[in-house]
């Protein structure tokens, strides 16, 4: 079975393009060899299976009240259970709920991600990594994280 990640994200993890003359195929989303989950899932290769759950405007916790169902923290156990299962959640989420309609700090708004984490806790998880896609690495930390995981579990099976 392959080792299953799945991310979790606002307009950057779905690849809104603010301006279709930056996207390769002018359209209003990157194309697959573009966005940064795509690109994790080709560095990856086929024992990995990188499933983008992303939506423009979605946030942690926050109820937009101009957008319905916009709030991670609502979704959050439908998606991981529909996914299941999933060895690695990376939630790269934030950016919206400092949106001035929300009246948030950074302390409401890490209070936010907390209550997301611990929900998303509730489902049998190998590893959540909080993350932004900026890295110029191929890979990111958490992914190494699992990779090691794997690499430990198989050798101990071995021994």
């Amino acid at each position: 079975m392959k080792t299953h990640i799945l991310c979790l994200g606002d307009s950057n993890t779905h690849g809104y393009c603010a301006d279709p003359n930056d996207c390769a195929d002018h359209g209003i989303r990157f194309n697959e060899e573009e966005r940064w989950t795509c690109r994790l899932q080709k560095a990856l290769g086929e024992e990995y299976l990188v499933t983008e759950e992303g939506l423009s405007g979605r946030t942690t916790v926050f109820v937009d009240p101009i957008h319905e169902s916009m709030d991670a923290l609502s979704v959050i156990y439908a998606l991981l259970k529909s996914h299941e299962v999933i060895d690695l959640l990376i939630i790269m989420l934030g950016t919206n709920d400092v949106k001035e309609r929300f009246g948030a700090n950074a302390a409401c708004i890490a209070a936010g991600m907390e209550r997301l984490i611990l929900k998303a806790k509730s489902v049998d998880l190998s590893l959540i990594h909080i993350s932004e896609p900026t890295r110029r690495t191929p890979i990111s930390y958490a992914v190494f994280c699992l990779k090691k995981k794997k690499r430990e579990k198989a050798q101990q099976h071995r021994t």
